[in-house]
């Protein structure tokens, strides 16, 4: 089996992590995929990863407890080609660019894959240019709504 490609999936405590697994292992079925999941989480025995690394996921508790570093450094060590997210939360972008992984996406809900930075200031300007953008549409959405109910109220 050639797993020349070494893929790393951080993986919430949901039903559909077995799901996405499974995805995974249909696109790179030649892969090493290891499973990043929670100390808490429970996953199925039939399991479609390689390798499953249990951690206290969330950055803020593992700074607090002292442990972020150790699990970058880990994180670092498996050498990924690619580091899979499912979340485009600004912690979890700035977690998967500090793995030093190759490429890494955030695989959303429906099969919506989208690259994502692998560079911890390149994911900062992208995360914060994509909320900036959001925020803009809804103040225009708001204004425009607000605008025709003014216009539509004057004009009586």
């Amino acid at each position: 089996m050639n797993t020349d490609i070494r893929i790393g999936m951080l993986l919430n405590e949901t039903e559909d992590a077995a799901l996405l697994l499974k995805a995974a292992r249909r696109l790179y079925p030649e892969a090493h995929i290891v499973a990043i999941i929670s100390n808490h989480a429970s996953l199925p025995d039939n399991i479609q990863a390689d390798e499953i690394m249990r951690s206290e996921l969330s950055p803020l508790h593992l700074l607090i407890k002292g442990g972020f570093a150790q699990f970058v450094k880990e994180l670092q060590g498996k050498q990924f080609d690619l580091f899979i997210i499912r979340f485009a939360s600004l912690k979890l972008r700035l977690m998967a660019a500090l793995t030093n992984a190759t490429r890494c996406e955030i695989w959303l809900q429906g099969g919506t894959i989208w690259p994502t930075a692998v560079k911890v200031r390149v994911a900062l300007q992208e995360y914060f240019r994509g909320r900036l953008v959001g925020t803009t549409s809804l103040v225009r959405i708001y204004l425009s709504i607000l605008f025709s109910w003014v216009s539509r109220h004057h004009s009586r």
